[in-house]
Formats: structure tokens, C-alpha cells, sequence
């Protein structure tokens, strides 16, 4: 079986402001484009424009890599209904499906370009005030990323790295330095770093399964 840094890999991650999809191979980027348009605009034209740049089809590719999040919704939607339509119309029969995280992967690229000493974080914007958190505290020494409050951050030891996302918050931590988002150093990562998890199906990223409540009709009645 060929190995994954051997295979021919489209990627595909809108999680951010800027939409990047790629095809790589062999440790190299074959084609890689991106754009700051929406994803829902950009993606079927990125990935005619790799394709051609490329000089292949969907038949040529053999993996399929997609990043989850966390970070837009809308775009880690959109790239995995991309996904499922193929599904649907069995037109990835031979390709495998591989998911990865925003913050997962921008750390793997700081310690492979050697830019941060341990222990180091990255954070990023959540909900509702509150903040995505990845720790790196030794070499491939991943901790799940968290959904945290303001003041936890304040506790952290080490160096922070801060993703800015499509809506900037001022209540940053002093010593958070931004970084930029980029997949310049993926392919060479692949095969080296436990940052991919084979999948079935794309789901966007999220820290737990959403909880719905009952409906009755106890609340909806008028006061006699």
C-alpha cells in the first residue's frame, strides 16, 4: 500500500478567512491556490484551477485531506458538502478521506520550521467569549484542543501563538503573538505527524455534541 506522503493528495480547508485547496504529492505542492472569497464562491473554482494547473482529474486522486476546524463554520460546511456530493455520486471510489484541525496543523508547521520552544499554545476566537485552545508541551505532544474561558489564558506558560479569525477580539493575552495561517509546510508533514484522522464522512469540528432540548407544549400556552 502506498504511503501517504506518496500519494497524490487534494486538500481542501476553509476554516479560516482565506480558502486554500491544493494538490500535493511526494512532499511537494503539485498546484495550491487560495483566496479570501467566500467559500461556498471559491471552492468549485479553486478546484477546477488546481485540477488544470495540475494537469489532473478526481480520478488521479488517491487522498483526500480536509480540515474540520475549528474556525468558520460556514466554510468547513461547505468544504465538507464538496465531500459528500462526491460521495453521493460515487466518483471517489479509490480515494481515502483524512481530517485535520486548524490549530493541530499550524502548531505541526511551528515545530517543523523550528519556530517555537516548549511549552507553547495557540488559540484562536470560539463562542460566545470564549476561546479554542491547543497546548503543545513537548515535541508531537498534543493536548485536545479546549473551549476555555478569558482567564484561563492567563495561566499558560509559554509561548502563545494567536490565529486571528474573521472577527478580531482586542481582549487578547499580552505575550499572544498572531500567526499567520498557512499550508506551505503540509506535505512534507504527512506520514511524519500524528496530525490526521482517517474518516468516513467530513464533519465540521465542535468540542462536544450539541444538546437539544424537548419540545412541550407547556411553555406555549397563554397564562388562564
Amino acid at each position: 500500500m502506498k504511503q501517504l506522503h506518496d500519494a497524490c493528495c487534494l486538500v481542501i480547508d476553509a476554516s479560516g478567512s482565506t480558502v486554500f485547496v491544493g494538490i500535493c504529492q511526494k512532499g511537494t505542492w503539485l498546484s495550491l491556490e487560495s483566496t479570501q472569497l467566500p467559500a461556498l464562491e471559491s471552492i468549485p473554482q479553486l478546484l477546477e484551477s488546481v485540477f488544470e494547473r495540475a494537469k489532473l482529474t478526481l480520478n488521479n486522486i488517491e487522498c483526500i485531506l480536509v480540515c474540520s476546524g475549528p474556525g468558520s463554520v460556514l466554510g468547513t460546511r461547505v468544504a465538507a458538502m464538496t465531500i459528500h456530493a462526491w460521495q453521493a455520486a460515487n466518483t471517489l471510489p479509490q480515494a481515502t478521506l483524512y481530517q485535520y484541525e486548524s490549530l493541530t496543523i499550524l502548531a505541526a508547521q511551528l515545530e517543523y520550521a523550528q519556530e517555537a520552544a516548549y511549552p507553547f499554545h495557540i488559540i484562536s476566537e470560539s463562542r460566545n467569549k470564549r476561546w479554542n485552545l491547543l497546548s503543545i508541551l513537548a515535541p508531537s505532544q498534543y493536548l485536545a484542543i479546549e473551549e476555555v474561558e478569558r482567564s484561563r489564558l492567563e495561566e499558560l506558560t509559554g509561548g502563545i501563538f494567536y490565529l486571528p479569525q474573521a472577527k478580531r477580539n482586542k481582549d487578547l493575552p499580552e505575550k499572544a503573538s498572531p500567526t499567520e495561517y498557512t499550508l506551505t509546510k503540509l506535505p512534507q508533514l504527512l506520514g511524519k505527524k500524528d496530525i490526521l484522522k482517517k474518516i468516513e464522512k467530513p464533519e465540521p469540528f465542535a468540542h462536544s455534541a450539541p444538546r437539544y432540548h424537548a419540545w412541550t407544549a407547556e411553555r406555549h400556552r397563554k397564562p388562564s
